[in-house]
């Protein structure tokens, strides 16, 4: 360690031109970095439900559709009317989505003289403005069940337009368009705007805000909590100008390696911020040790870097393979992904550390001996107070901890799992308002599809897609189901007031020629791959076990009447957020084995003990049992964020202990275990507890976060610090006392 120490301060200023470099170029680059919200795409494209769901898209003019609620008493006025056409046939023409369906150019199936009549519910060149004329159209409305709860609520107080977006379009940039277009248009009405192209755009845009809110925010309390602590500019210019760089690079090379932000990897600045100063915070203290000696301050920086060296080296592996045990644990990319990159940056945080820091302190001019602030005595007495409380009652802290501990596991057994996008957003945000409005009018915007095998013209496809859209109407929860089915259907029964599929597949012919170039029609069916489409709608809030039962039943009518001349396929989101949350389950699974066995490997070979390595481990076991316990006790569900978690923690929080540990090693080889921990608690334990201050600090701030997984998340973490905190200082302190063993060994007296 030593040698490396003096090759940094040795060759200091090439290495910080080199820096300097690196920081400018691949900050050029961190300016390019996009936002990509959609989780579907960070999916393997070989999964089945992926691959149908991309060819729901393909074939039938894209699958994500934008809802657009107009509510309004006055909704049937020739005004608002013409509003509604003139909207229709603005979005009809707007780049990028495919078709639009609303009541102004639904189909109307009606009889004329015994004859079939299809046309557009609203004539765009004889709008409805008489009383009667509107009356007509309200009623027609209310007794056709195919409009209510699809395009106008039971009370005919809200209209639904659906959009569907094409599937090679910008999908935000379509959404941007649509609310602008709505913005000019519709002062009149309340507009309510849902489905998954804008929980999309909500998110995206909230990504931003956090970013450009939480960041700012976070370093100006950092800026507080290192002030307080070290009462010196360079405690705080040093590790936060540490972090910035090492998310600068981060970023940059995400950009390079033709990676977005997505709503995990936008946590990486704000994770950074707080976990990467903690290598910073330890040479600092070493220094502020070292700074009543009678050497310079480049020799106080090489002696300060030498002797945190490999703790701080260790603390950055540990805290790495908690974010690298991602790649093993998860099929999702999306996870992956932050794996990757938050290791990465870890691994920047700790080398600009380690060069930044000690080179910045060597070229500090000699002064004569520093004493300490009044502040810095202050908090060193309340420290030393502290621990000799920890010290003289041991047992007390250890039964403190199993009390904690129990309560804690019965938490566990209250954990839930939430994957829905509308749980990304609080109850009063804009995006869940219009999503609880649309699960209540229109059966939900999280879509159903079933992908259908078949001739669309063959009375036999046709009575199954019928049959098996019959069945899906039986399922509590399933709304909104409609098919080609649903059409031939009513117009058969007009034609011979039969409300069947006819047998026929002269009559079939007869009836589809009447409906040839209806756009409706193509969002049904493609006759070019004899393909239809059957979709329904589900509560956009539908808890997971309910959607699980629901896919079960399908899955199981799918398995028992797919056949040679028709076979089913399902998809949509409610599948899509199954997978998800499979996932999740998996990479929490994986990831925790993963970086246990590797964290307790690296204590084992710190402390030269098995058994020295499990009492190691043990903080960090503790803090986990405590954040599941957490979780379940206040609520906080399982999700794409909070699963992060447990990984992170062990990572995070091993540092601590292992910092403790190597300084207590140093300790004990030269005086008796009491005065080994006393020393330890008063110099590292006090690094810990400045590092615990400013990491929490940093996670606190995700509480202002748009996005609730990113708020939890913030919480989880900020019990994490205190949990890891706790166990490597109290627990450990009161494991060390209550032995009498010294499981560490003696050599490390020479190191």
């Amino acid at each position: 360690m030593n040698r490396i120490a003096k090759f940094i301060i040795r060759y200091r200023l090439i290495i910080g031109v080199l820096i300097l470099i690196i920081t400018l170029f691949l900050g050029f680059e961190a300016t390019k970095i996009k936002i990509n919200p959609d989780i579907v795409s960070y999916f393997p494209k070989s999964d089945p439900v992926v691959k149908t769901f991309n060819t729901v898209g393909s074939h039938f003019g894209g699958n994500q559709i934008a809802m657009i609620a107009i509510n309004s008493p006055n909704l049937f006025t020739p005004r608002i009317i013409k509003k509604m056409v003139a909207i229709t046939d603005s979005l009809s023409n707007m780049e990028g989505i495919s078709s639009v369906i609303d009541m102004v150019n639904t189909i109307d199936i009606t009889s004329e003289n015994g004859d079939i009549t299809i046309k557009k519910l609203i004539d765009e060149d004889n709008i409805p403005i008489t009383r009667a004329a509107i009356d007509s159209l309200k009623n027609r409305l209310r007794t056709n069940k195919m409009y209510i709860g699809t395009v106008i609520s039971k009370d005919l107080g809200t209209a639904m337009i659906l959009c569907k977006i094409s599937n090679n379009s910008d999908e935000m940039e379509v959404v941007n368009s649509i609310k602008l277009l709505l913005k000019r248009n519709f002062s009149e009405a309340k507009i309510y705007t849902g489905g998954i192209p804008f929980l999309l755009f909500a998110i995206s845009k909230s990504i931003l805000h956090d970013i450009k809110l939480l960041v700012p925010i976070l370093a100006l309390v950092m800026i507080l909590i290192l002030l307080l602590s070290y009462r010196s500019l360079r405690g705080v210019v040093l590790p936060l100008a540490s972090v910035t760089i090492s998310i600068i690079w981060t970023i940059g090379i995400m950009v390079l390696a033709g990676k977005e932000f997505t709503i995990l990897s936008d946590i990486i600045p704000v994770l950074l911020l707080a976990v990467g100063s903690a290598y910073s915070i330890h040479i600092l203290s070493k220094f502020e040790e070292l700074k009543t000696s009678d050497i310079s301050n480049r020799e106080k920086a090489e002696k300060a870097l030498s002797n945190v060296l490999l703790p701080v080296f260790l603390a950055a592996v540990t805290t790495m393979i908690g974010f690298i045990s991602f790649l093993f644990g998860s099929f999702f990319t999306m996870i992956r992904e932050f794996g990757i990159f938050s290791s990465l940056g870890v691994l920047f945080a700790f080398v600009v550390s380690v060069l930044i820091v000690p080179i910045c302190l060597s070229y500090l001019p000699d002064k004569t001996k520093h004493s300490n602030s009044e502040s810095d005595s202050r908090l060193s007495h309340y420290l030393m107070s502290a621990n000799e409380t920890i010290l003289r009652h041991g047992k007390v802290g250890l039964i403190f901890t199993s009390v904690v501990i129990v309560i804690a596991i019965i938490g566990t057994f209250f954990i839930q799992r939430k994957v829905s996008y509308t749980d990304y957003f609080g109850k009063n945000s804009e995006i869940k308002r219009s999503e609880i409005l649309i699960s209540k009018e229109f059966g939900g915007s999280s879509m159903l599809q079933i992908l259908v095998e078949g001739n669309p013209k063959d009375p036999k496809v046709l009575k199954e897609i019928y049959y098996f859209e019959n069945y899906l109407k039986e399922i509590n929860n399933v709304n909104n189901t409609n098919s080609i089915a649903d059409i031939i259907v009513r117009m058969n029964k007009i034609v011979s007031g039969n409300e069947v599929i006819p047998s026929s597949t002269m009559k079939i012919n007869n009836l589809w020629f009447l409906l040839e170039g209806e756009e409706m029609i193509n969002n049904m069916v493609d006759l070019n791959n004899n393909e239809a489409l059957i979709q329904a709608s589900l509560d956009s809030d539908l808890s997971l076990k309910k959607t699980k039962v629901i896919v079960a039943k399908i899955e199981e009518y799918i398995k028992k009447h797919s056949n040679e001349s028709v076979k089913f396929h399902l998809t949509g989101m409610p599948l899509i957020n199954i997978k998800l949350d499979a996932s999740i389950v998996k990479s929490q699974i994986f990831s925790l084995i993963i970086a246990f066995v590797s964290i307790l490997i690296i204590m084992i070979l710190l402390t030269r003990s098995f058994v020295g390595g499990l009492i190691g481990i043990v903080p960090v076991a503790f803090t986990l049992i405590l954040i599941f316990g957490v979780m379940g006790l206040i609520n906080i569900p399982l999700d794409i964020a909070t699963a992060l978690v447990g990984s992170i923690s062990m990572g995070i929080g091993i540092d601590y202990s292992i910092h403790f540990i190597e300084r207590f090693r140093k300790e004990i080889a030269k005086t008796d275990k009491k005065t080994a921990l006393k020393a330890t608690l008063n110099t590292t334990g006090k690094a810990i507890f400045i590092n615990m201050l400013v990491v929490i600090s940093g996670f606190c701030v995700l509480v202002f976060a748009n996005l609730v997984p990113l708020r939890r998340f913030g919480i989880l973490i900020s019990i994490t610090m205190i949990g890891s905190a706790f166990g490597a200082t109290v627990i450990l302190s009161s494991i060390l006392v209550s032995i009498k063993k010294n499981i560490f060994k003696k050599e490390v007296a020479d190191e």
